[in-house]
């Protein structure tokens, strides 16, 4: 019975026991769920915090935008907004490779194309670059001088610089530019075409025309290019001739130069020639314009969507407003090349003859951003000194004249038949 009862207590013992044990276990459990649930009550209102400062944020940054389209912007911030969604859905489904950058870049580019106005450009960096290089006037390309037809929006060559590639080639005026390294060009801009031919030294580029109705391919090598911005000489009858091709950089200081040099030959009669030009730089023309009228006269002015804007007025003497002028244009002349002729129309300061010009009444900006690459933007109309804006409109000539298409405008010896030429020569001589 003592055995038995000592067993009964050892029993009773390991029960207590074994009773305290599982107590503690239970303890140490509900311990463990109570800080999980207070873990997770802790980690939802953080969450929840997170979230109601950012969508804090977010509104005073609309407001101070002058926005408040606060789901777009949490949209963007998690990966849910639409351009995410299109990019995950081009790289899953395209049946090509495309890296980030480039899709990146694209948006950029389509995002200036929505605008519809062919003068607003996303440039990359090295397109950038490129661009920068035309406005100085010396490249690296093959040697051409294009202009963008207004109907056709085709790429005609308007001129070929001599010792060029395109002139090694055989590459001719009025060959019309469809593709560059077999990459068709018909429906991009000026701008894109340009970058598109120019590049590094020495590489290879394939660029195909059309020429009467056939299709030439040219391989031709990339090579470093001076462009003649400005040519001058002293005709008979002691008139002066100025060809300006584009409003690049110094070209003011060229045609002054130019100017000098005629002046010391005894000029007395000027023909300036602005056919197939561009346009270019605003400073470009405000100098160029006040060499021909008198000091503090306007020359264009501008106006932005709010309203503000700005009246160029000339700075210099105007040492050259007294000289008989007749300026020669053509539908290629464009943008800064209508202002400096519409200005020496409204004055009465020239004789204008030609063609219609191209009608290019806006002005654009550049603005380089953080990266290298940059935008231009159409930020204002321009205004003639008689208040017009020749937007779609042109500067309508006082002696229209039309061009002989079975002759190149610059072939110095078929000037003699030139009719463009001949009548400005004409018009010049009657000035008194």
């Amino acid at each position: 019975m003592f055995g038995k009862k000592k067993s009964d207590d050892l029993g009773q013992n390991i029960d207590e026991e074994t009773m305290e044990y599982h107590d503690e276990s239970e303890n140490i459990a509900q311990l463990l769920k109570d800080r999980q649930k207070d873990g997770f009550i802790s980690g939802l209102l953080c969450g929840i915090t997170i979230i109601f400062v950012l969508i804090i944020a977010l509104t005073l940054l609309s407001r101070a935008s002058g926005t408040s389209n606060i789901k777009e912007k949490v949209a963007k911030i998690t990966g849910t907004d639409k351009e995410s969604q299109l990019k995950e859905m081009v790289k899953k489904y395209y049946y090509k490779d495309v890296d980030d950058e480039t899709l990146e870049e694209g948006s950029y580019k389509g995002l200036l194309e929505s605008l519809n106005d062919p003068y607003s450009v996303y440039y990359t960096k090295d397109e950038y670059k490129i661009l920068m290089q035309q406005m100085d006037g010396d490249y690296v390309g093959i040697g051409v001088m294009v202009a963008q037809d207004k109907n056709t929006k085709e790429f005609v060559v308007t001129g070929v610089i001599k010792n060029s590639p395109a002139e090694d080639a055989g590459m001719l005026e009025k060959d019309v530019i469809i593709k560059v390294d077999g990459q068709d060009v018909t429906n991009c801009d000026l701008d894109k075409l340009v970058s598109l031919v120019r590049g590094k030294k020495g590489t290879g580029v394939s660029i195909t025309v059309t020429r009467e109705n056939e299709e030439i391919e040219f391989q031709l090598d990339r090579a470093e290019v001076s462009e003649q911005i400005v040519y001058y000489e002293m005709l008979d009858d002691n008139i002066g001739y100025i060809e300006l091709t584009q409003f690049s950089e110094n070209s003011a200081e060229q045609v002054k130069d130019a100017l000098e040099e005629l002046k010391s030959q005894n000029m007395e009669k000027l023909i300036f020639d602005v056919r197939d030009n561009p346009g270019g730089d605003l400073q470009q023309i405000l100098k160029i314009a006040g060499y021909f009228i008198p000091k503090d006269e306007i020359i264009l002015s501008y106006k932005m969507k709010d309203g503000s804007g700005e009246d160029y007025k000339n700075d210099t003497e105007g040492e050259y407003q007294d000289i008989p002028m007749v300026v020669l244009v053509n539908e290629d002349s464009a943008s800064a090349a209508e202002a400096f002729s519409g200005c020496m129309k409204a004055y009465e300061r020239a004789t204008i003859v030609g063609t219609n010009t191209y009608g290019k009444g806006i002005m654009q900006t550049l603005y380089q951003l953080d990266d290298g690459s940059a935008v231009k933007i159409t930020i204002a109309k321009y205004y003639l000194p008689d208040g017009s804006n020749i937007q779609d409109v042109g500067i309508a000539p006082d002696v229209e004249v039309e061009e002989d298409e079975n002759i190149n405008i610059w072939d110095l010896e078929k000037r003699d038949s030139e009719p463009q030429f001949q009548k400005a020569l004409e018009v010049i001589k009657g000035i008194s």
